[in-house]
């Protein structure tokens, strides 16, 4: 009884330290794949999704701080007293839909 106690016993612990060593393996290979792509994708318009920064989703709906400064241009033909700066779409939705406030001056008499 005891024998085969320690058999199965040591049998396990092996089965752990081979497990172990296949992950070390995957992780290694993994890694060198990532590093890769990062190098293929480097100065590319686009990456893939796993090699992009991984941040809240309202940061990454937010406007960079190059689209923030920049002004939107006027349609063509329209009379535009100002530029508006540049907005995200929800920011312009929201304005769209907005109603004007009318404020109206009461003369005493």
């Amino acid at each position: 009884m005891t024998q085969a106690a320690n058999s199965s016993a040591s049998k396990v612990n092996q089965i752990t330290v081979v497990r172990k060593k296949i992950a070390r393996a995957l992780t290694a290979i993994n890694q060198k794949i990532k590093t890769e792509t990062r190098k293929a994708f480097e100065g590319k318009k686009y990456l893939p999704k796993d090699l992009r920064p991984k941040t809240t989703r309202a940061i990454r709906r937010r406007l960079t701080k190059q689209e923030s400064h920049v002004k939107a241009k006027a349609p063509a033909g329209a009379k535009v007293k100002k530029l508006v700066p540049r907005t995200t779409l929800r920011q312009a939705k929201k304005l769209a839909n907005q109603k004007k406030l009318k404020y109206a001056v009461v003369a005493e008499a």
